[in-house]
Order: C-alpha cells, then structure tokens, then sequence
C-alpha cells in the first residue's frame, strides 16, 4: 500500500495562497488514488472515489444523488486552487509538491509527515487535527496562534487537536522545562 503525506510546507504555501485545508484534503486523496495515472482524473472519477471509500453516501450513482451540487463545487474549488491543474478535455491533475513548494516557497525542500492511515481523509476534523499535529512537530517551538491561523481555527481547537493527537500517538506532546539553578555546583 502507498503511504499518504501531509507536508508541512505546503499546508504553509495553501495558507499564504488564502486556500482552505478542505482543498488539501482532496488534493492528497487524489494524490493517493490516482497517482498510477500521474494523478489525472475526472469530476465523476473523484465523486466515486468520495463515494467508495470516504463514506459520502449522497454521492450515489441512483437517481436523487448531489453529484451535479458536489462536482460544480469541486470544479470551482480545483480551477482555483494551485494544487490542481485542469487539462484541455476538462480532467484535472493533481500538480507535484516539488513543483508547487518550488514555484511558491522557492525550495523544494520536503518536511512531510506520513498519515497512519487512510480514514484520517475521510473524516474533516481528523485531518485538521493532524496537519495541527504536522505543524506544531518538529524542533523549533511554533505557537498555537500561529498555528491556528494556517488552519482556519481557533487557539482552543489546536490545544484539542494537540491532546487528540498526544492520545492517539501521532504526535507526542513536549514541554519545556526550565532548570533553575541556584547555588554552587556542589550542591
């Protein structure tokens, strides 16, 4: 099974670019699913594929579905977004991360983090915990705030992401403790 990323650097290029984490998320399930085909789909190849495997049941193929509601939102969503790009017969593919980190960031330098499993994508809030978590990891203190700002939330919901995560072992938490030091050496 191919390993699903989140990369740190381009949660901070969708940020800067005004775009929501929700475009992230199908951008790596796209990723994910159609990277046999260099990541090229259709609207109705994605609408299954949201139907199949993330659990959005009024995506059925029957008479009385929302596909027509879902696939205008994803082609004005995807149009617009720098993670997709659409082709002349109207398909759209999934750009690569070198090249968006490259064009946006000016690096190409990766900092991602790999999804323990498949059903983060499905669930919204599971993801955004996450790419909390991929945010706050690393070995440079980064602030709830700051966080709460790349994710489109409050500080209270990054505290929360930060103790799901903790719990889940995902990502552990880390405090800074001070030494205090008083007296001399001997003691």
């Amino acid at each position: 099974m191919q390993s699903i990323r989140v990369n740190r650097n381009l949660i901070k290029v969708v940020h800067s670019q005004k775009q929501g984490l929700e475009v992230y998320r199908f951008y790596c399930m796209a990723r994910h699913a159609y990277s046999h085909r260099s990541g090229l789909f259709s609207l109705d190849e994605f609408c299954d594929l949201l139907f199949s495997r993330y659990g959005y049941t009024s995506l059925h193929k029957k008479a009385g579905n929302k596909r027509k509601k879902y696939k205008l939102k994803f082609d004005s969503l995807f149009s617009n977004s720098i993670l997709f790009n659409r082709t002349p017969d109207g398909r759209f593919i999934a750009s690569s991360e070198r090249r968006i980190l490259r064009h946006y960031k000016g690096t190409d330098k990766s900092s991602w983090y790999e999804l323990p499993g498949a059903d983060i994508l499905a669930s919204k809030g599971g993801f955004n915990d996450f790419c909390i978590g991929v945010l706050l990891a690393g070995n440079r203190f980064r602030s709830n705030k700051i966080a709460a700002e790349y994710c489109g939330c409050t500080v209270r919901r990054v505290q929360l992401a930060t103790s799901k995560n903790h719990k889940d072992a995902y990502f552990r938490k880390q405090y800074n403790f001070i030494d205090d030091i008083t007296g001399p050496k001997k003691k």
